[in-house]
């Protein structure tokens, strides 16, 4: 439990999520129709829930979760950390901005399932924070961070033919914009067009280190601990 309360909110919800969502139709214990975005199924009856889930409905088999997962947790939670230090309306708002592009931009497409976009979209983000860092592609070419999300349409690209491609190329889009709209812009004189709600900063304050949290106890809660004295012998 310790372990786990040391990744922070946003990085542990959506692997979570994502857990919980796609699990279930692989063992079986759910049908993943349920979790699709489906507009008919929104508009007419109502099952508002499916504009969430279909974000965290990965698809495939055993191996493409613990790939996605693995991909997933390790850029969020370097983004959550190091990009938006532990804001937490400031990383939602992220995300909700940009999966509402991403929404909007797959309507015409048809698309029901929506993990792949959210997913390049955040592995855009990290790259644009690493723009000076090298990785490794796969484990076998390096190549600079900022490459690295258009490297992974190229592979889609092989993998999946244009309708994958441009399935995921609607998440660097959004992500792209995003950033256009909240730091690029400003930075260059112009107006803050997306800024984070008052009303989700008051919701979402940021999140805490639990070690600081735990020396900020012991300093703070616990009694110094004070050894007993000796008695002298009489």
């Amino acid at each position: 439990m310790d372990e786990l309360l040391k990744i922070p909110p946003i990085t542990r919800s959506l692997v979570g999520l994502v857990l919980l969502v796609s699990v279930g139709p692989i063992l079986q214990l759910a049908n993943p129709y349920t979790f699709l975005l489906w507009w008919p199924a929104i508009l007419k009856k109502q099952q508002v829930w499916r504009l969430i889930t279909c974000f965290f409905l990965t698809g495939g088999g055993n191996m493409q979760i613990i790939f996605d997962v693995f991909m997933l947790g390790r850029n969020t939670m370097e983004l959550e950390l190091n990009h938006f230090h532990r804001s937490t309306a400031d990383f939602t708002w992220a995300l909700m901005v940009i999966g509402s592009l991403i929404i909007a931009t797959n309507y015409p497409l048809g698309s029901t399932v929506l993990f792949k976009p959210m997913l390049m979209a955040i592995n855009y983000l990290w790259a644009r924070s690493n723009a000076g860092a090298t990785v490794s592609l796969f484990g076998v070419v390096s190549c600079p961070a900022s490459l690295l999300p258009y490297a992974y349409l190229v592979f889609d690209l092989i993998l999946g033919g244009l309708p994958l491609f441009i399935h995921s190329s609607t998440g660097l889009l959004a992500a792209y914009l995003y950033h256009q709209l909240r730091h690029d812009l400003p930075s260059n004189g112009g107006p803050r067009l997306i800024p984070t709600p008052a009303w989700l900063q008051r919701a979402l304050p940021p999140s805490v280190d639990p070690q600081w949290c735990f020396r900020w106890y012991k300093l703070v809660l616990l009694p110094p601990l004070v050894p007993p004295r000796r008695q002298r012998k009489k």
